[in-house]
């Protein structure tokens, strides 16, 4: 099933790199489990690839999903200029302050140093 309203261009893997760490900032996923969403998405999404046909280099699918994470340097900045807001909402819902920058704030860990290892495989 495809929601054509979603479909676009974008390298293999990157749809992955983002809905892994949004699904944390948006406070559907503990951050703590972070992780454990990145290594059942990236594996099943190989797994689809290879259903569909695809025999490349999975290593090369893993780095474009961590070298994805660069599109989030924006958001750190972002997130302190409104940090002394009195609410604050994730995916439209208002949401404690204190666990939503909490949450963000390992979120943007675990996607910096994706970057980091996206690096080092260059």
């Amino acid at each position: 099933m495809l929601d054509w309203a979603f479909t676009g261009d974008g390298a293999m893997g990157e749809d992955i790199g983002n809905h892994i760490p949004d699904a944390v900032f948006d406070l559907f996923w503990p951050a703590e489990h972070m992780r454990e969403l990145a290594e059942t998405c990236i594996e099943g999404y190989l797994e689809g690839l290879h259903e569909a046909g695809w025999r490349g280099d999975p290593s090369q699918v893993r780095l474009a999903v961590m070298a994805s994470g660069v599109k989030y340097a924006w958001l750190l900045p972002g997130l302190l200029a409104r940090a002394s807001d009195k609410s604050h909402k994730a995916y439209h819902q208002e949401a404690d302050s204190q666990h939503l920058f909490q949450q963000r704030g390992l979120a943007l860990a675990f996607v910096a140093d994706w970057c980091s290892q996206a690096l080092d495989q260059l």
